[in-house]
């Protein structure tokens, strides 16, 4: 509702396109690998392991996934785009296209690891993230006269920061429980 209050329907469909084109192979990345990350973490606190070592594994192959989706995004496809004119269908998203992936990449190592809180019952910190998350959106989106294209850069900064600031507080966790 916010997009269309503010911005036309073109750019409405822009954003409601790209935000699943883009994160949709992002959230299922984030489902299977995520999949996994239960069975290992809670694995690891069921035999009184300490869960700080598949944290931090999971964390460096998130960190690699993403990475990858970051230089592909950045990279390859511009790469892709300006040398194959078969990509020309694409036209209308192609200049909106990069803040997605840059916080869709922070989203992959946060959403995926904050899976964590479930398994070790730790909703208080999933709803503080909740409210860091709502409040920030909800003040974002009061910047009415802000460019569709300079609120999508602040978006996905917005949303990157957020995202960095909940693996911290996931992390935390994770160390707080492994001390224990």
């Amino acid at each position: 509702n916010f997009i269309l209050g503010n911005y036309s329907k073109n750019e409405a469909g822009i954003y409601t396109a790209l935000n699943r084109i883009i994160l949709a192979p992002i959230q299922l990345i984030n489902k299977i690998i995520g999949d996994i990350f239960v069975s290992q973490i809670s694995k690891s606190l069921r035999i009184s392991f300490s869960p700080i070592n598949t944290f931090n594994n999971f964390s460096i192959l998130l960190t690699l996934i993403s990475i990858i989706i970051f230089f592909s995004g950045f990279f390859v496809f511009p790469f892709l785009y300006n040398n194959l004119n078969f990509l020309s269908f694409i036209d209308v998203y192609y200049p909106y296209y990069k803040p997605f992936i840059i916080y869709g990449t922070f989203m992959l190592i946060s959403s995926t690891l904050s899976r964590y809180l479930i398994v070790s019952k730790s909703f208080k910190i999933d709803f503080i993230w909740q409210i860091f998350l709502f409040s920030t959106i909800y003040i974002l989106c009061q910047q009415s006269n802000l460019s569709f294209e300079t609120f999508l850069f602040s978006f996905s900064i917005a949303l990157s920061v957020l995202y960095c600031i909940y693996y911290l507080m996931i992390r935390y966790k994770v160390k707080k429980i492994s001390k224990i």
